[in-house]
């Protein structure tokens, strides 16, 4: 693995992600994760489907997985003509995240309660943050190597990215740099009230390549019935 970098990350994420101590029981673990035998079939949620025409890790696996979907759904094919043909859309992210909150916002507007959920999982978090006292920061958490304050910079760090993208303006730094200053309660309860639903007007959506056609596709086709 030290010579494959992105071999190294998967493995370890994995590991991490599993609770594993070695590769091998991350491999093990692993196979106990999957859609079949029904699984599928008891999804009652909206689903977004995504796949990618030259997708070099799961070609041809979510095409199976909207077929075996009882629940509303939709498929989107990402081209090589959009240059967005590869796994998880490597370097035609913009696109990619304008069609996801396209489908995000079709599907939250019929949900208001949804909505609703993640304006009371904001203030329940907020209750559990601002109840940790001044000593508490440095103690650990279950996520290794990982102490309260860098558990929270990690999810302050992700509503500040989040809102950014939503709104189209610069977040002001990566995911990895410290968002709490001295006052990491202050500093949730800022990205909080920007990250609550109705804060920030949305921006004039771009224009973007058009979808595939409904007609390419045998899932496309099915969208069409559900």
């Amino acid at each position: 693995m030290a010579a494959a970098p992105t071999l190294k990350w998967a493995i370890e994420q994995g590991m991490f992600a599993m609770d594993a101590d070695s590769p091998r029981a991350f491999c093990a673990a692993y196979l106990d994760y999957h859609l079949r035998d029904g699984i599928a079939e008891q999804i009652n949620c909206p689903v977004l489907v995504c796949s990618g025409e030259d997708d070099g890790f799961f070609k041809g696996q979510p095409e199976k997985l909207y077929y075996h979907l009882r629940c509303e759904k939709t498929f989107i094919v990402f081209t090589e003509e959009e240059g967005a043909e590869t796994h998880c859309q490597s370097g035609a992210q913009k696109l990619a995240f304008a069609r996801v909150y396209d489908w995000l916002d079709e599907v939250m507007a019929q949900r208001p309660a949804v909505v609703g959920g993640i304006g009371r999982a904001l203030s329940m978090t907020g209750a559990v943050v601002e109840a940790v006292g001044p000593d508490a920061w440095s103690l650990p958490t279950p996520c290794p190597e990982w102490d309260t304050r860098t558990a929270l910079n990690h999810i302050v760090g992700g509503m500040r990215i989040f809102a950014a993208e939503l709104t189209g303006a610069d977040p002001g730094g990566e995911h990895h740099d410290d968002w709490l200053g001295t006052d990491p309660q202050a500093a949730y309860a800022a990205a909080e009230a920007d990250t609550r639903p109705g804060s920030t007007p949305p921006p004039p959506k771009p224009t973007w390549p058009k979808r595939r056609s409904d007609s390419d596709s045998a899932p496309s086709r099915d969208r069409q019935r559900h």
